[in-house]
């Protein structure tokens, strides 16, 4: 809703979304199923999603897993401006 009511008002605006995890993946060192079908549902509406809450030492492999998987996940929508 928040996304639909900012660009009825103000089309130029930017709203970012995210999907809260914890600071590493999952066993196995995998992302959630959960966060994973979330952050899919995001992207037929948002126009930025926010990947974070990473641990400081595991931050790159954390992080590089988190968007391959997330990209993989997500079916482009015609006329939505992702990936």
């Amino acid at each position: 809703m928040l996304t639909r009511l900012g660009k009825e008002i103000h089309p130029a605006l930017t709203i970012e979304h995210s999907v809260g995890s914890g600071m590493i993946n999952g066993p196995g060192g995998r992302v959630d199923p959960r966060w994973l079908t979330e952050v899919a549902a995001q992207s037929t509406y948002a126009s930025v999603i926010r990947l974070y809450d990473v641990s400081p030492q595991l931050a790159i492999p954390t992080m590089l897993d988190r968007v391959q998987v997330a990209l993989r996940s997500i079916t482009p929508v015609p006329g939505h401006d992702c990936c």
